[in-house]
């Protein structure tokens, strides 16, 4: 069932050519929002993330990222994301992602204690998975300002699998505009 809706969804998406074409640069994107938010362990969360700009297969835009919590929480990833725009001026950006990545809680003990003092959730393991949604608003120069959620978890892969969800407040940056 799982792998009918995945097909049926990317043969929907290839017959809409016009709402994904359109011109993008590489983007660096900046987040900041709420980690585990349905949870009583909520924390701040920031975001870095490099966008490539260019599609493969026509579709899948790649991005690598780093994720940090207030609780000293680490996450660093690699996924691919759908770029989908709508209206006249393509200015409303909707992207589906998924990402893969490495997730550290900072729960290790070093003598007696933490060793910050302050341990970030527990998710079951070092692998997480994550995937999410975004919606942005697309400035003429290329920027983006928009909102995206996410749900990071394990897949089953842990003795444990709480999962977090995040909301988070997305800039995105094009590289072509900051003219290094």
């Amino acid at each position: 069932m799982r792998c009918r809706f995945i097909l049926l969804f990317l043969f929907f998406l290839s017959c809409l050519p016009s709402s994904i074409k359109a011109k993008d640069s590489s983007l660096i994107v900046l987040s900041f929002g709420a980690f585990d938010m349905n949870d009583d362990k909520t924390t701040g969360e920031q975001r870095i993330e490099y966008r490539h700009g260019e599609r493969y297969l026509s579709l899948f835009k790649p991005f690598v990222g780093f994720m940090r919590t207030n609780d000293d929480a680490y996450y660093g990833y690699l996924g691919i994301g759908i770029d989908l725009y709508f209206g006249k001026c393509k200015c409303v950006v909707f992207q589906p992602n998924f990402a893969v990545g490495i997730f550290d809680d900072d729960d290790y003990t070093e003598g007696e204690g933490l060793t910050s003092g302050k341990a970030g959730k527990d998710l079951g393991g070092g692998l997480e998975f994550r995937s999410g949604v975004e919606l942005a608003y697309r400035f003429e120069n290329n920027m983006r300002f928009g909102i995206a959620f996410s749900h990071i978890s394990n897949a089953g892969l842990g003795d444990i699998n709480p999962g977090a969800e995040s909301l988070v407040l997305t800039w995105a940056v094009p590289l072509d505009w900051l003219e290094f």
